[in-house]
Order: structure tokens, then C-alpha cells, then sequence
């Protein structure tokens, strides 16, 4: 069993944008899970396990956008 963070990672570099798409509502609730407030602290754990040259700008301002920051 993945454990929340790998999963949030894999959620996040997966995440699709569209009212057809769960990602969204996935990252939000792993996100809560993890007690997760800051961009900066979300992408530290993405960063674990995918290399930050890997994740697209589009991605950086969706999480800020979902955290408010």
C-alpha cells in the first residue's frame, strides 16, 4: 500500500485540469490529510519522488491556486 505522500506525488504530476477529471478533489483531500497548508510544503514531498525539473509551471500555480498561496 502507497503510503499518503507517494500518493499525493503521483496525484499531483497526474493531475488533470476539467470539471471530468477527480485530480482536483483527490489532491484536495490528500492535501487535508497530510495537514498540508503551503505550496512549498506540497512540493517538497512531490519532489521525493519525481525531479522538480518535472513538474510543469502549469502544476506549480494549480497548487498555489488550491492552497490560496
Amino acid at each position: 500500500m502507497p503510503v499518503p505522500e507517494y500518493l499525493l506525488a503521483m496525484k499531483y504530476v497526474a493531475f488533470r485540469l476539467g470539471p471530468e477529471f477527480r485530480d482536483e478533489d483527490d489532491v484536495r483531500y490528500l492535501l487535508r490529510y497530510l495537514n498540508i497548508e503551503r505550496a512549498e510544503q506540497a512540493l517538497a514531498i512531490v519532489e521525493r519522488y519525481f525531479p522538480a525539473d518535472g513538474i510543469p509551471p502549469k502544476m506549480r500555480f494549480a497548487l498555489q491556486e488550491i492552497l490560496g498561496s
